[in-house]
């Protein structure tokens, strides 16, 4: 299966019929959004030795990027029971943690200084293609993060560029929305949330957020479940 989304309009379109088709909230117009959420890390990886053990899972006491992958495709169909259909996944990541001494330091990338690509950020890329084809859900590909952008050169920017594309209040305003979940143990504070009130937790189980790394992508948080509940009361999905 090969999902094609396309734009009527004001309206997306996914497999040639309109997302959410007459879906309507509390007199709000759904039908034709595209209602999404910020999952940049889920190709996350880091070649600094130094940092790369922050990201440890607590269960496992190392790194394991093909795990931190293969647990959020697995989640991927009950993001979209819950009306979830599209996600942005980064080629360089996003803040996973803001300490000076890791956020200076740790490097996450799909490219080389020359532009060129690396292999394992692809195939694991194509895997959440893949996972997110059979469900009917689009993936966005954010290319760059401003803090890992280590290029040798303007050159290099555009080879990267032209290297991955050779690789293939919202609803009021009835535009689309992206969720947004930092989690805590980042070092940094943020509009909505105070992430630094406590401590990253110390159970995989209870890791909070979509973004600090490591990432427990289940549906375990009180922010997770309150997104994703209103996001089904919204969308009218329903979950077998």
């Amino acid at each position: 299966m090969s999902t094609i989304v396309e734009i009527d309009g004001t309206d997306w379109q996914i497999n040639g019929a309109l997302t959410y088709a007459g879906r309507e909230h509390q007199g709000r117009r759904i039908e034709g959004l595209l209602l999404n959420s910020r999952m940049v890390q889920a190709v996350f990886d880091d070649t600094n030795p130094v940092t790369r053990r922050n990201w440890s899972y607590p269960d496992m006491g190392v790194w394991d990027p093909d795990r931190n992958t293969q647990e959020f495709c697995d989640m991927l169909p009950l993001y979209r029971a819950h009306g979830l259909l599209g996600v942005t996944v980064g080629m360089q990541g996003g803040g996973a943690m803001y300490y000076p001494e890791v956020f200076e330091n740790y490097v996450n990338s799909a490219f080389l200084p020359d532009g060129s690509l690396k292999q394992p950020y692809l195939d694991r890329l194509a895997k959440i293609v893949d996972a997110a084809d059979e469900q009917g859900m689009v993936v966005f590909v954010n290319y760059f993060y401003w803090k890992q952008q280590r290029f040798e050169s303007e050159g290099a920017v555009r080879a990267a560029v032209e290297n991955m594309t050779a690789f293939e209040a919202a609803l009021d305003a009835g535009v689309s929305w992206g969720y947004y979940d930092q989690g805590y143990g980042c070092g940094e504070t943020q509009t909505k949330c105070d992430w630094l009130e406590r401590e990253r937790e110390t159970s995989f189980d209870d890791l909070s957020g979509f973004q600090t790394v490591p990432i427990n992508w289940g549906i375990n948080t009180p922010h997770k479940r309150a997104f994703l509940a209103r996001l089904r009361d919204v969308t009218g999905s329903g979950l077998s």
